[in-house]
């Protein structure tokens, strides 16, 4: 019983492995290019520090903290609806 749900855990994982490396989508997206023969512009997002302590307030006390936000990438970076953890 063991073997055969191994076995079947495997023969998805190899299925969805190839299906996904082989598609015709994602080979024509990888080589898109603009009609100049560059690649698109995308933009990247780092933060070099994204985690941060506050430690313990009490509660309703105000904490603040910067945190540096970067484009890497060579098109507009476009930050829309931050939430808080």
């Amino acid at each position: 019983m063991k073997a055969r749900a191994l076995f079947k855990a495997a023969l998805f994982l190899a299925f969805f492995c190839s299906s996904f490396a082989f598609s015709p989508q994602i080979r024509a997206a990888d080589q898109t290019t603009t009609p100049f023969g560059q690649p698109p512009a995308h933009p990247s997002i780092l933060v070099p520090n994204p985690d941060y302590d506050f430690g313990s307030a009490p509660q309703g006390d105000k904490v603040e903290h910067a945190f540096t936000v970067l484009n890497t990438g060579n098109a507009m970076l476009r930050i829309e609806n931050i939430r808080v953890a």
